[in-house]
């Protein structure tokens, strides 16, 4: 199937979520391709985006690293004067593999058939996690998946809103840390990030000609010029993408993504060459002035450990089967992250509190994609340890049953042992045992 624009018929080919599996009707998700010279893909829910994937980089969509790595699927881009659209193929055509929308929180599925068993396997979902919602971080924030909070801003740049942001509401962004105007050549500078997802394509230009130092001296010449990168990253990278006024949507991509180079006062990055240096030359310094030091130490240690070597052996020995042990438990349910998790309750604050019990408060939440649930968060004061909350989630994971509250998933991040259920609205059911 085409997913994109026949530009002759003016016909926009387009994916349309069922309101559920039930009722057929149109739904609020749809999935439909970006029509600029730096393709994406892109998911709206009603008229609000939801989620994109990053442009195409010559291998796959920057946000999107299973792209690149699905040796089965073949991408294909065709852009014409009469049509503009992506398509893919299976290279094993024994292969039976679909894509669906759905009016869930993973909107985009894709599925393979099973041949023993019959039955249709999700093999990749989007949006994937927390930072894939679009723009979550605002304008020149990145968002960085498992570090708390989720969003930070750009190096060079400071919160637009220091209150809302420790208050972890980031959609106001993200602001220079000098005040910006515009300079010459050779006045601003260009800071390197690695392995990331590129801002939004809509506020982008693209020339494949280009060479990337034709690119940086393109963007030197427009004072709207915030960021440039290569537009193809194969055979280490060729072509030219500048973006213009605000960067959107920026998110870490570990192991995967491009490089994006963004637009600092010359100062700020003379500044940080200053003090990387500096901590060069300290570490030097500091090397040089305790090898000596360190070879003596070492034969104190080895001394000592000849000495108790016997004397620990036991203690070193359960210690390593308390680890071996520990490593072999496993979670059966999804994992969410804290910072998601307190937005979504406002901070497990007391208007959103449902009850208490002898385990802890119950906070009624709202996750990113507008789904309800309730978070059980185990008191500091619960006699409910590290060992009987993972069997509590263990065994919540194997009772799934349409009479009892469904389990979405946990978390355990710092001090904080969570349980995510789904939110059941007809209140508690002591009001209906004791009226």
């Amino acid at each position: 199937m085409k997913l994109g624009w026949d530009l002759k018929k003016g016909l926009n080919w387009f994916l349309t979520a069922w309101k559920n599996w039930d009722d057929p009707s149109p739904g609020d998700f749809t999935r439909s391709t970006l029509h600029t010279n730096n393709p994406e893909e892109v998911m709206w829910k009603g008229t609000t985006q939801y989620y994109r994937s990053g442009p195409w980089d010559g291998i796959g969509f920057s946000g999107i690293p299973s792209v690149s790595s699905d040796s089965n699927t073949n991408y294909t881009i065709v852009s014409n004067k009469d049509e503009f659209y992506i398509t893919y193929s299976l290279i094993d055509k024994s292969l039976i593999s679909r894509v669906v929308m759905n009016q869930t929180r993973y909107a985009r599925q894709r599925l393979a058939w099973n041949i023993d068993s019959q039955t249709w396997r999700v093999s990749s979902e989007l949006p994937t996690d927390f930072c894939d919602q679009y723009n979550i971080c605002g304008a020149f924030g990145i968002c960085v998946i498992g570090q708390a909070p989720a969003c930070k801003c750009l190096d060079g740049f400071k919160p637009k809103s220091p209150r809302n942001w420790t208050q972890m509401s980031w959609n106001q962004g993200c602001v220079h840390n000098q005040t910006w105007s515009c300079r010459k050549k050779g006045r601003d500078g260009f800071n390197k990030f690695s392995n990331v997802k590129v801002p939004d394509t809509r506020r982008s230009w693209v020339n494949a000609n280009m060479t990337l130092d034709e690119c940086k001296n393109k963007c030197w010449e427009n004072c709207s010029c915030t960021a440039y990168a290569n537009s193809d990253i194969k055979g280490g990278g060729s072509g030219c993408a500048i973006w213009f006024s605000d960067l959107l949507d920026i998110r870490l991509m570990p192991n995967a993504g491009q490089d994006l180079y963004i637009r600092l006062a010359m100062s700020e990055t003379a500044q940080q060459y200053q003090e990387a240096k500096h901590s060069s030359k300290k570490k030097v310094v500091v090397i040089a002035s305790t090898v000596s030091s360190v070879i003596a130490i070492l034969l104190i240690f080895i001394f000592i450990y000849w000495s108790y070597k016997n004397k620990n052996k036991e203690i070193i020995t359960g210690i390593e089967g308390k680890n071996n042990k520990s490593q072999q438990e496993d979670f059966e349910l999804p994992l969410f992250d804290l910072a998601s998790i307190a937005h979504a309750t406002n901070n497990f604050s007391n208007d959103n509190k449902l009850g208490e019990g002898g385990f802890g408060p119950v906070y009624k939440g709202i996750l990113p994609y507008g789904q309800e649930v309730a978070v059980k968060r185990l008191s500091e004061t619960s006699r409910q340890g590290l060992k009987e909350f993972k069997n509590e989630v263990m065994l919540c994971a194997e009772l799934q049953h349409r009479n009892l509250v469904k389990v979405l998933g946990c978390c355990i991040q710092d001090d904080e042992k969570l349980l995510i259920y789904e939110y059941m609205a007809n209140k508690s059911l002591d009001v209906f045992l004791f009226d």
